[in-house]
């Protein structure tokens, strides 16, 4: 199973919705997944989230396409107590993970000027909005080895989630 093919996995037990955007030179088809190309295109996972986020109703949970541990009780959570805020982001180490966060459409004006002006990091947003931070003692309730915010980055990442995987089964 492809890194993605198994997010994709994890995401659709969480979310009744699962949508990826990408570039416009990219050729993607999963069953079951709404695919946009990136309005922004060439500018990174703001760009994603920014096109995720204008296809959405209200609110997105914002995923790398290669962190193939994500907790689907851990993204339940976040989702039930997203209302009333822009942002629900874990905090794991006292540090932000902007692509394992819950966005409102709340924040796409702050997405577009942040685009405009040429700003790629999405934890730019959180100056100016509504941010409930998942702290610790609440990630580990849900995650304590926290697998869910391993990304895969290198080749020695791969090696090791195929070790992960291998021992699963």
């Amino acid at each position: 199973v492809r890194v993605l093919e198994r997010t994709v996995q994890k995401l659709k037990s969480a979310c009744p919705r699962v949508i990826i955007g990408t570039s416009p030179d990219e050729s993607l088809f999963l069953p079951g997944v709404e695919i946009f190309t990136d309005l922004v295109p060439d500018y990174g996972s703001l760009a994603g989230l920014y096109t995720g986020l204008k296809q959405a109703k209200d609110y997105v949970f914002a995923a790398a396409s290669d962190m193939p541990f994500l907790n689907p009780e851990l993204i339940r959570h976040m989702i039930e107590i997203a209302d009333g805020w822009d942002a629900v982001v874990p905090k794991p180490g006292g540090l932000y993970e902007p692509l394992h966060a819950i966005y409102s459409q709340t924040c796409l004006p702050v997405m577009e000027e942040l685009i405009q002006r040429g700003e790629r990091k999405i934890n730019k947003c959180y100056d100016r909005a509504k941010v409930l931070s998942i702290e610790d003692d609440v990630i580990d309730s849900f995650d304590p080895r926290r697998p869910s915010f391993f990304n895969i980055n290198s080749p020695e990442d791969l090696a090791r989630a195929e070790k992960i995987v291998s021992e699963q089964i």
